[in-house]
């Protein structure tokens, strides 16, 4: 009987990823190139910058299909921060591209561009790279995500987002501890 118990409680323990959502926890790859690193969830790439073309390369080879760029054209605009001509190296590696601006008074942060995001998640049939300059807005708009579409909690979520760059919120440094979440619906 408690071998049983034991069975059915590892069953149980197994299937709960995909109940509450199906992501993993990321892992930093060990890939030069890019601005602050990659972290790998599932078929999920959250960067910072691409600088190379050897990395837009190695992003092929690795099965990436769509690359979402979350950078304000400013941020685009300059050479030192964009050292390659991104849109053209993905045109011509023939990746999916995606410019989804996040950030500053232009680009304000909203729930449309979490809703973009899931749709293109949802019409890709490949690997995907999403990214900003530092990694930073990539992790939150990805835990964003997780929470809004698919139903993760957001504790659970953001401690996803911890291990890939999601860095700390201001409050948390001058706090000197973590935040912990908490989700509020409305009725």
């Amino acid at each position: 009987m408690l071998k049983i118990l034991t069975n059915i409680r590892f069953a149980i323990l197994m299937l709960l990823p995909i109940v509450a959502g199906a992501a993993e926890t990321p892992r930093k790859l060990d890939w030069p190139d890019f601005r602050s690193g990659i972290f790998q969830s599932g078929d999920l790439y959250i960067a910072g910058q691409p600088l190379t073309e050897t990395a837009m390369q190695r992003l092929k080879s690795e099965g990436v299909t769509t690359i979402v760029n979350l950078r304000t054209p400013k941020e685009m605009a300059s050479k030192k921060s964009t050292p390659i001509a991104e849109a053209d190296l993905v045109e011509a590696l023939s990746i999916t591209y995606h410019h989804l601006p996040s950030g500053g008074e232009d680009y304000p942060y909203s729930s449309e561009t979490v809703n973009t995001f899931a749709d293109i998640l949802n019409k890709t049939p490949g690997k995907v790279l999403l990214h900003c300059n530092s990694g930073r807005r990539a992790v939150h708009l990805w835990v964003a995500h997780l929470v809004a579409n698919e139903g993760i909690d957001i504790d659970e979520a953001v401690r996803l987002g911890r291990a890939a760059n999601f860095g700390t919120v201001p409050l948390e440094g001058y706090l000197s501890k973590p935040l912990t979440y908490r989700q509020v619906t409305s009725k």
